[in-house]
C-alpha cells in the first residue's frame, strides 16, 4: 500500500502570514544563510543547514550536528542543543525535540513541557493528542504529557479530522478507535491507509485491498492489489495485477487506463493550492498527467513528475529537474538537481551542483544569487 502509515513531516519551502519569508542558500563552503525574494542576503552563511517552518515563521538551523531555531532577525528562539531536526505542532505552541536519544516537547521559551522520555513522538493533531512510543508500544498523550489512550498498541496513526477516528494495530491487525479510545471498528485488517478525504478508508484483508466506511461497512469489495489513499472528485487509483485504473466510490471503473502506476488527484506532495483536477500517471515507466476525464494533458515522457500547483509541474529528465506548465511547455529548463514548489511570492527552492548547493528561482526561472561582498 503506497503511503500506508506514512506520516510525512516535510519542511517545505512555503509562506504564510509571518511576513515575507527569507530563503535558504549556501555558499562554496556549504554554509547556509538566508536571502530575500530579490536575492539580497539577510543572514550571512553560518549554519550547517537551514529550513523554513511555514506554520510558525521560524527557521530550523543545524550547528555542529545540533538543531535549534532562529527568527527572521537571526536571533535564536531555541538554542542549537538538540539531536534531531525540530518539528513544531500546528498551533506553534510546542516543538518536538530529541535529547539524550529520547523525544519530548518544549514550548517556544524552551521550557520542557513534556520531558524527553519517548522512543519516538509525533506532533499534536487537531484533537490535542499526540502519538508517542515507549518500550516498543504506542499510546496517545495530551499536551500535559498525560497518557489519555494507552492501548497498548503495536502501531498507531493520528486521528483524522473528518471522522475523528485513528487507525491502531493490535496483535498484527488494524482497527479504528475514537478519541475516547474505544474501538469503533475492530482490529481485523492486515493493513490500512486510514481515513482521508472522501470518507472511506482503504483496508487490506486476505491479501487484497478494498474500502470501508466509518462504521466498518464494506463499501468496495476486497479485490485490488493496490489502492490510493483517498478519493478526490470521486476518483481514486486502484490496481489489479500490474494494471492501474481509476474507480469511483461505488467501485465503478471511470478511467480504465491501464497505467503501470497512478497517483491520486490532489496528491499530497508539497502543493500550494490544492490542485484536484489533474493526476500523475505512468505508462511504460514514463510519467505523464491526466485530467478527471482521463484525457492525457502532459504526455508520458518524463522520468518523474510532481504537481506543484495549478500552473506549475515539476518534471525530471535524465536526472535533472525543471518545471512545465499545464500545456507541457517548459517554464524552467531541466537543469537543477532538484526543485521544490513555488510559494505565494513565486519563489522556489532549488538544489544544484550535483546536490551540494542550495538557492532559489522565481517563476520566470531567474536564479536568485547573492553578492559575494555580502557574505565574505
Amino acid at each position: 500500500m503506497r503511503g500506508a502509515f506514512s506520516v510525512l513531516f516535510c519542511v517545505l519551502f512555503l509562506s504564510i502570514s509571518h511576513g515575507q519569508p527569507f530563503y535558504p542558500f549556501n555558499n562554496e563552503a556549504l554554509k547556509y544563510g538566508l536571502m530575500d525574494s530579490l536575492g539580497n542576503v539577510k543572514i550571512k552563511p553560518q549554519f550547517d543547514d537551514v529550513s523554513f517552518d511555514s506554520k510558525c515563521g521560524l527557521y530550523v538551523v543545524e550547528v555542529n550536528d545540533k538543531f535549534g531555531a532562529i527568527n527572521a532577525q537571526g536571533d535564536f528562539v531555541i538554542q542549537p542543543k538538540y539531536q534531531a531536526r525540530i518539528r513544531f505542532d500546528n498551533s506553534c505552541e510546542l516543538a518536538i525535540v530529541k535529547r539524550n536519544f529520547k523525544w519530548g516537547f518544549i514550548d517556544l521559551q524552551e521550557n520542557e513541557v513534556i520531558p524527553p522520555k519517548y522512543d519516538y513522538a509525533y506532533q499534536f493533531d487537531e484533537s490535542g493528542l499526540a502519538p508517542v512510543k515507549s518500550r516498543q508500544k504506542w499510546s496517545y498523550i495530551d499536551k500535559k504529557g498525560v497518557e489519555v489512550i494507552t492501548g497498548p498498541f503495536d502501531r498507531i496513526q493520528s486521528f483524522d479530522e473528518t471522522n475523528n477516528l485513528a487507525a491502531v494495530k493490535v496483535n498484527g491487525r488494524w482497527g479504528f478507535i475514537n478519541r475516547q479510545g474505544s474501538f469503533v471498528i475492530q482490529p481485523k485488517f492486515e493493513d490500512t491507509g486510514g481515513f482521508w478525504e472522501g470518507g472511506l478508508a482503504s483496508v487490506k484483508q486476505d491479501g487484497k485491498w478494498g474500502f470501508i466506511d466509518n462504521k466498518g461497512n464494506i463499501v468496495i469489495d476486497f479485490k485490488y492489489d493496490d489502492t490510493g489513499l483517498y478519493f478526490t472528485n470521486n476518483l481514486t487509483p486502484v490496481a489489479i495485477g500490474e494494471d492501474y485504473f481509476f474507480i469511483n466510490q461505488k467501485g465503478e471503473t471511470k478511467i480504465p487506463g491501464p497505467f503501470s502506476d497512478a497517483k491520486e488527484f490532489d496528491e499530497h506532495w508539497g502543493k500550494t493550492d490544492g490542485v484536484k483536477d489533474i493526476a500523475v500517471i505512468v505508462i511504460n515507466d514514463k510519467f505523464g498527467v491526466i485530467d478527471t476525464t482521463g484525457k492525457v494533458i502532459i504526455q508520458p515522457l518524463y522520468d518523474n513528475i510532481n504537481i506543484f500547483d495549478s500552473e506549475t509541474i515539476r518534471v525530471s529528465v535524465n536526472g535533472k529537474n525543471g518545471v512545465v506548465g499545464r500545456d507541457g511547455n517548459f517554464i524552467i529548463d531541466p537543469i537543477f538537481f532538484s526543485i521544490y514548489g513555488f510559494d505565494e511570492n513565486g519563489i522556489a527552492k532549488v538544489i544544484y551542483d550535483n546536490g551540494n548547493r542550495v538557492g532559489a528561482v522565481n517563476r520566470k526561472g531567474k536564479f536568485l544569487g547573492f553578492r559575494r561582498q555580502d557574505v565574505d
